[in-house]
Parts: C-alpha cells; sequence; structure tokens
C-alpha cells in the first residue's frame, strides 16, 4: 500500500485545482437516472467555458462554445470511444449538450462545436 502524502496549507491555497460538480446533477429527481460519468463528463465541459470566453468562442447569436475533440475528451476521462459517445448521447438526452459538425474544404473535418445547456 502506498503511503498517504498529505496536503500542506501552502499546496492548498496555491495548487488546488477542481471540476465544479453542479448540484442540481444530485439533488434534482429530473436527473436522477443520468449515470455518474455522465455527470462528471459535464463538469469537464462546464469547467472549458472560461478557456471559450478567454478565446472568444462565440457564435454570431452570441453563444459560447466549445472546441473538444473525441479523442481529448476520452482521454481526460480515460474512457473508450463508445463510452464517449454514450456519455455525449445522454447529455443530448437531457439537454445539457448539442453538437454541431464544422468542416472546412482545406483543412477536412474540425473538432464539434459543443454548446452546454
Amino acid at each position: 500500500m502506498k503511503e498517504i502524502q498529505m496536503i500542506s496549507a501552502n499546496e492548498y491555497q496555491t495548487s488546488e485545482r477542481f471540476y465544479a460538480l453542479p448540484k442540481i446533477l444530485f439533488e434534482s429527481d429530473y436527473y436522477k437516472e443520468m449515470r455518474l460519468d455522465t455527470k462528471v463528463a459535464y463538469s469537464v465541459l462546464k469547467d472549458r467555458l472560461a478557456l471559450s470566453l478567454k478565446n472568444n468562442w462565440i457564435d454570431e447569436a452570441g453563444y459560447i462554445y466549445l472546441m473538444y475533440s473525441n479523442s481529448k475528451l476520452m482521454e481526460i476521462l480515460s474512457c473508450s470511444k463508445s463510452t464517449l459517445l454514450r456519455i455525449k448521447k445522454q447529455l443530448n438526452e437531457y439537454g445539457l449538450i448539442r453538437e454541431v459538425q464544422q468542416s472546412t474544404g482545406k483543412s477536412g473535418n474540425l473538432a464539434n462545436r459543443i454548446y452546454l445547456g
């Protein structure tokens, strides 16, 4: 068994980073059947909104979108492509995600625009 390396006060104050899990996903009856990995994935996506604002990823209607490739999401969530597709399908069913496919003639397919609900 690996010995615990306790967090010092200085480490906590200067390097603590975390994903916020919206309480509504756990407290609302509407989301009670949602899988835990889907709730975590939504939190990861929601965290990315700050980067989208910084990069001015806002569409013509004023909505913020994310640029996240499936491969990057699979890496962050430590899951297979089929698991990621199931997660995205469930997020879509709950009205928490909408993807818009992008492609250009020059560079081929780009990562989908992901809108959060």
